[in-house]
């Protein structure tokens, strides 16, 4: 068993504090790579008002599916958790999370030990911890594994052609 739940995310952007799992973790639920999504949601939403051009539509909402495409596709995938009032009682300026006896200096990024994990402490003394999430690969392609001598996230598995996929 792990000793928080960890939930499926796509962000380090926080709604508010109430958005908390049933552990106390504060969800994350937005992802700073999808902000330019927005912007083209944003662009068809004036490109379709009443007093648009009807001879030019075609085209802009050609361009914009085009461009909305890999807004649709996930575009990162991992989980984060937050610890609440992780302030060490120990040592000052550090987060401290006692499950896993790690003490991580405030403002400062660290990698988990034998994981493919990133863990900071925050301003408030919460710690972050973001991981590499779950990936699948379909025909002709393989899952690389996991490299611990590499920093997060170059160390998460990704996604490589085989070797009969190769010409």
């Amino acid at each position: 068993l792990r000793p928080y739940s960890r939930r499926r995310a796509r962000s380090a952007h926080i709604r508010s504090d109430r958005e908390l799992d049933r552990c106390g973790h504060r969800l994350q639920t937005f992802s700073p790579a999808r902000r330019p999504c927005l912007l083209l949601f944003f662009f068809l939403f004036v490109s379709t008002t009443p007093e648009s051009n009807a001879p030019t539509m075609k085209p802009v909402l050609i361009a914009f599916l085009l461009l909305a495409t890999p807004c649709l596709v996930s575009l990162s995938d991992a989980y984060v958790y937050i610890i609440p009032d992780a302030k060490s009682p120990d040592q000052e300026g550090h987060c401290y999370d006692a499950t896993l006896k790690i003490a991580v200096p405030l403002n400062e990024v660290r990698q988990r030990p034998e994981r493919c994990e990133s863990m900071s402490c925050g301003s408030d003394y919460s710690l972050h911890v973001a991981g590499c999430g779950v990936i699948a690969a379909g025909p002709g392609l393989t899952i690389t594994k996991t490299d611990f001598s590499k920093p997060y996230p170059e160390c998460c598995p990704h996604i490589a052609k085989s070797e009969e996929n190769t010409v």
